[in-house]
């Protein structure tokens, strides 16, 4: 940050010099620049982010950033002589070298910067952890994660843009939807009527789902990542706090292959064509980019390093699905429970928009339905806190009338009530229900 400390080895003041004579020089340097120090919160001197903030201003209204028309804008400011005056501006133009590469002192300033941050971070962690008793101590490390991961969440780069440019990017975006082939806009759910109404699942939403236990979230869920991974290529990041491994796996083989959930678990009783299909398709689908993360106590922490390093490794994610929410660790564990589960869907909400993929949750509705002669879901019984109904931009209500009444003339069907939908009408969809299947099939297909 602007703030100077002691440590020598933690800032590079002619670096700092070096980038703002580049910028002073051209304005084209900023391409290089922006992406790496942002708004310049990364600088060390505070007189340093205050010239980038002047020549952000200057390229922003379309202005020189030459020396002197820079030194007449901080005059207006009040802020010439705070940064050294007009002739230290000129002394920043002189640091720079002949053929100076603007973006590599740009990343050595935000390099430090970065440094600077680990070491508050690290001894507000230390802190911390010497006056923690020894029964929060998993808590505390769920804190130290989430104050570790807004230095890899916050981005120096700028969040603001002119109407122009955000104009200009919107309209290639709907031109880019309107050249696609027909189909859903964002990732599909494998479910055509519901993507009829949803226009599938996009970039830097989220979606939730919700029901009440035993219902099927989890069947629901583990389809949208398998017709996401498997039959469409995209990357996929599922977080199981509820299910190990092998038992998100084993819903998966059985859903692919047609093969009973019972037969797969007591496995004796294969056949030999039930043993050709899992090999086949273990065969079929061994490049899918599916990521199977099933700790119990992933946290937003977790959760966002986790999908921060398969990004580093592997490129975008497309989708990220979490089952579920309320299992997830808070960070503030000393907080009412209301105030955890906000902070949990406001951050995952946060994480759909900066990874730009849609994010699927799984979340518990409360004992409304039970008390209800219908025994229907309703937005209202999103258990535990408001914010949910909130930060959603999809809610999906599951409703199995036989989970109630195993004789119900609508046995071997589920309501996936749509009762939120940011970019269309609500609506209701019933599926089959193919639970020995661990899958939900759309009645719309044949």
């Amino acid at each position: 940050m602007t703030g100077e400390t002691q440590n020598p080895q933690q800032f590079n003041l002619d670096a700092e010099q070096v980038v703002l004579g580049c910028l002073m020089q051209s304005q084209d340097t900023f391409v290089e620049v922006e992406p790496h120090l942002g708004k310049g919160d990364g600088f060390y001197r505070q007189q340093h982010a205050t010239i980038y903030r002047a020549l952000l201003d200057l390229r922003d209204r379309q202005e020189p950033t030459d020396p002197i028309t820079l030194a007449s804008h901080l005059l207006g400011t009040g802020d010439l002589n705070r940064i050294g005056g007009a002739h230290y501006l000129h002394d920043c133009v002189a640091k720079v070298p002949v053929a100076a590469q603007a973006g590599h002192f740009a990343k050595t300033v935000a390099r430090f910067a970065l440094l600077r941050s680990l070491a508050r971070e690290g001894q507000r962690i230390v802190n911390a952890a010497q006056s923690a008793h020894h029964d929060s101590a998993e808590a505390m490390l769920e804190q130290a994660r989430a104050w570790l991961s807004e230095l890899t969440g916050s981005s120096t780069s700028r969040s603001d843009a002119l109407w122009k440019d955000a104009a200009g990017r919107t309209f290639t975006e709907i031109g880019e939807v309107a050249d696609a082939p027909d189909g859903p806009v964002g990732i599909p759910t494998g479910l055509h009527d519901v993507d009829e109404v949803l226009e599938g699942l996009r970039p830097g939403q989220l979606t939730l789902v919700a029901a009440r236990p035993r219902v099927g979230k989890s069947v629901l869920l583990l389809n949208v990542a398998r017709h996401a991974a498997v039959h469409l290529g995209k990357r996929v990041v599922l977080f199981s706090l509820e299910m190990s491994e092998n038992e998100v796996v084993t819903r998966m083989f059985s859903a692919g292959t047609s093969v009973p959930l019972t037969r797969i678990r007591m496995a004796k009783h294969l056949t030999d064509e039930d043993w050709a299909k899992l090999a086949r398709y273990i065969g079929d689908t061994s490049e899918a980019p599916l990521h199977v993360d099933a700790s119990p106590k992933a946290g937003l922490a977790h959760i966002r390093s986790t999908t921060s390093r398969i990004v580093n490794e592997h490129g975008p994610v497309d989708l990220i699905v979490v089952d579920y929410l309320q299992l997830m660790p808070p960070a503030n564990p000393r907080a009412s429970r209301e105030q955890q589960v906000s902070e949990l869907s406001r951050g995952l909400k946060l994480l759909a928009k900066e990874v730009g993929a849609p994010v699927v949750a799984a979340c518990q509705l409360n004992r409304g339905p039970e008390q209800r002669s219908d025994k229907k879901p309703q937005l209202g019984d999103l258990r535990e806190s408001g914010s949910l109904e909130q930060d959603g931009d999809q809610v999906i209500l599951l409703h199995r009338e036989d989970a109630d009444d195993p004789e119900s003339p609508k046995a071997g069907e589920c309501d996936l009530i749509i009762a939120k939908n940011r970019h269309g009408r609500q609506d209701t969809i019933t599926v089959a229900a193919q639970l020995h299947l661990s899958r939900f099939v759309s009645t719309a297909i044949v």
